[in-house]
């Protein structure tokens, strides 16, 4: 069986994520039904699980904004004080 780039790009993420087990922690979120759907078909479509599929884009996410510059809080207007 010949696998394509994207199976053994998987195979790849997977098998690092078995590799290196980092200590997790537990979080409840919500989201919307169609963001759930778009979400729970990406995870059938890879054979996967929903928690994966998470998990992964979680750490995408983080990985494309670590490297941006923290923005700053805008300061507070001047209430008329001198």
């Amino acid at each position: 069986m010949v696998q394509s780039d994207a199976e053994l790009d998987l195979e790849r993420i997977e098998n690092i994520h078995l590799a290196s087990p980092a200590k997790s922690s537990r979080v409840s979120v919500s989201f919307t039904e169609r963001d759930h759907e778009l979400l729970t078909q990406i995870a059938e479509d890879r054979d996967t699980s929903l928690a994966w599929v998470i998990r992964q884009a979680v750490s995408e996410y983080l990985d494309r904004n670590r490297s941006e510059e923290p923005q700053l809080p805008l300061p507070r207007p001047d209430r008329g004080r001198s």
